[in-house]
């Protein structure tokens, strides 16, 4: 038999020849000493393919050749190294170790595995809460609420093992975001004047106050801001429109618009 031994790591494909010589016709059996042919052996006359080798595969096998005149056999040996099995990495996303989210709002979370490895399970479930969330690689929490806060996991289990991943949600009450209004929200000027329009914001939260056109013009330098105070110097027709007041803090934004009319009178 050639070759005679035979090393490979645990899960490559193993190789076993046998080297046969004499009159046809001739019949080819293989044999694995003190036990049976391993399932993922396939045999092809001469050789012997063992594929996704594990340490059960290893050991000694027969190659025995059969003609009129009689038969021959030939030993060889398979060594199979074990290798340290690498759980697949599992990654959520968003990637955030902590998430922040309002509560009435939709939160979907995706269950990612790095490499090509089967998946045979997988599992969404939260800390300190009994019960599967969801057996699919997305966990979508709808209306979210303040009780939803808390540990969520993902568990994903291969052929190699089982790999965890998890995340916190924190829930935040809908009136930490910022309060803005602009009253009246209609002014009227003339060409010429200059007008003053002012955003009412409370927050008790930092806040950061911006002002723009609803039709994305830009503010030039007849405009100016000051605080939540919007100037708006030598008005002209074409400072007529919508103007929208945004307050933004860590937690997000609110808005509140106003239309300016421009009239002769």
């Amino acid at each position: 038999m050639r070759p005679s031994r035979v090393t490979v790591d645990e899960g490559e494909t193993a190789v076993l020849r046998c080297e046969i010589s004499g009159e046809e016709p001739m019949q080819i059996k293989w044999l694995k000493l003190g036990g049976i042919l391993p399932r993922t052996a396939v045999v092809k006359r001469n050789y012997l393919e063992i594929k996704k080798t594990t340490i059960r595969e290893r050991g000694r096998y027969i190659c025995t050749a059969t003609n009129k005149y009689g038969q021959a056999s030939a030993i060889g040996s398979l060594f199979v190294n074990k290798v340290k099995s690498v759980l697949p990495e599992v990654t959520i996303r968003p990637t955030r170790k902590v998430i922040s989210v309002m509560e009435g709002k939709t939160l979907h979370l995706m269950c990612e595995i790095a490499g090509k490895d089967e998946v045979t399970r997988v599992q969404w479930t939260r800390q300190s809460k009994q019960g599967v969330l969801s057996h699919d690689f997305e966990l979508e929490l709808v209306k979210i609420k303040i009780g939803d806060t808390g540990i969520y996991e993902c568990s994903v289990t291969t052929e190699k093992g089982e790999s965890k991943a998890s995340v916190s949600i924190v829930v935040q009450r809908n009136d930490i975001l910022p309060k803005v209004e602009v009253r009246p929200s209609h002014v009227t000027t003339r060409p010429g004047d200059s007008v003053t329009i002012e955003c009412n914001v409370s927050s008790t939260l930092p806040v950061t106050v911006t002002w723009s056109r609803a039709d994305g013009s830009p503010l030039n330098k007849d405009y100016l801001i000051r605080d939540a105070v919007l100037l708006i110097r030598n008005v002209k027709r074409g400072d007529e429109g919508s103007y929208i007041c945004v307050a933004e803090n860590d937690f997000g934004a609110s808005k509140a618009t106003v239309e300016l009319g421009v009239s002769e009178r």
